[in-house]
Formats: structure tokens, sequence, C-alpha cells
């Protein structure tokens, strides 16, 4: 016991031997400086009661899973990542694994749980990044339409006032031309939906930026 006791504290995870009624046996020197309890405070404790937070059920479940699944296979389960609070309320990611081992002639569920808290920060971090690098990507490519899209507009808003322009000195003649009226319409006109058209297109590239 005391060799696996020595064992124990050189591992840098957690480590947690539980009996079957789910009562911590033993712990290791990494559980009380991860979960901030006191070393008599674990041994004892009911295991349902050592994490607090959202995931506490997700928790208890799988230590019930890996007591009922190891005692037909021994190896040790996948990793679970939960979310949790320590005694001092501090929110910590957790990977939980466990096996059944024999004890002295016991079965027991060793439970060991590694923080993951800046694994999962960097992977936070490298999202946000990414996603601040999409949004100056795009803002550099609205930036570079900028002139483009200012001279495609600027053209027709130039030959709509031309042609308002026009229509307006035939109204001033004392017999107005309404051929020359109805043709400089048509021209305003085909040029307004060619403004129409260009700030429609601007629109859906706006709207399918917010998407991404």
């Amino acid at each position: 016991a005391a060799q696996m006791a020595k064992i124990m504290d050189g591992l840098p995870d957690v480590v947690l031997v539980i009996s079957a009624q789910r009562k911590i046996i033993s712990v290791n020197k990494a559980a009380t400086k991860m979960l901030n309890y006191q070393d008599h405070e674990l041994h004892g404790k009911l295991v349902d009661d050592l994490i607090q937070g959202p995931d506490r059920d997700r928790f208890i479940e799988s230590v019930i899973s890996y007591w009922n699944s190891s005692r037909k296979d021994s190896a040790v389960k996948n990793s679970i990542n939960i979310v949790a609070l320590t005694k001092s309320k501090n929110e910590i990611h957790i990977d939980l694994t466990g096996s059944v081992i024999d004890l002295g002639g016991t079965e027991v569920v060793l439970i060991s749980l590694r923080d993951v808290s800046a694994r999962i920060a960097n992977e936070k971090l490298l999202i946000e990044q990414k996603q601040a690098l999409a949004r100056a990507s795009r803002l550099a490519s609205l930036g570079e339409m900028a002139g483009g899209v200012a001279h495609e507009i600027n053209t027709p808003l130039t030959t709509i006032m031309l042609y308002a322009g026009k229509i307006k000195n035939v109204m001033t003649e004392n017999v107005m031309d309404f051929e020359k009226i109805d043709l400089y319409s048509d021209r305003i006109i085909s040029n307004s939906d060619r403004v129409a058209k260009i700030v429609k297109g601007l629109r859906t590239f706006a709207r399918d930026g917010t998407r991404d």
C-alpha cells in the first residue's frame, strides 16, 4: 500500500481510489492541489459530492459506468471531458478516465482526472483568432471592392442626373417633346435598375459574411 501511494503521489494527474460504495479510499497529492481540498477532507468522502458544477451528473454516471463495465473489462476506458467546480468555486475542464483494479483482494475503481483547462482555453483562443482573421480578411476584401463599387454606382448615377436634367430642359420648352421625355425616362429607369442590382449584390455579400 505504501509503495502504491508513493507511485500515485509521483503522478501529475489526480488519482482517486474508490470503493464499491463510491467512497474515496485514497488520493494522491495532485488531488488536493487541483480540487483545493485538504487530504483528510477527501478520505471517506462520497465521490458523488466531489465534483460540483454543470457536469456533476455526467461525472457520477461515468464513475458508475466505469465500475459496471470495468468489472468485465479492466482496460482503461476512453476519457470523458467534464466541466467542474473546485472547492474554491474555480471552473476547470477535466479529462476523466477509469478502470477497476484488484487492491489487496478487493475490487476498486481507479479514477484519473487530468486538468485540461489550459488546452481548452488555447483551443478557444485559436478559434477566436481564426474568426478574427476571417473578419479582417473580409473587411480587407470589402475595402478593395469599395473603389470598384463606387465607380460602378457613380457611373449610372451620373447618367441618371444627366437625363433628369435633359427632361427638365425639355419641360421648360414651349412645346414639350414627349418622345424625348420617354427616351430619357427609359435611360433613367435602366440605370436605376443597374444601381439596384449592385446594391442587391452588396447585401448578399454582407448577409453571407455574417454566416461565416
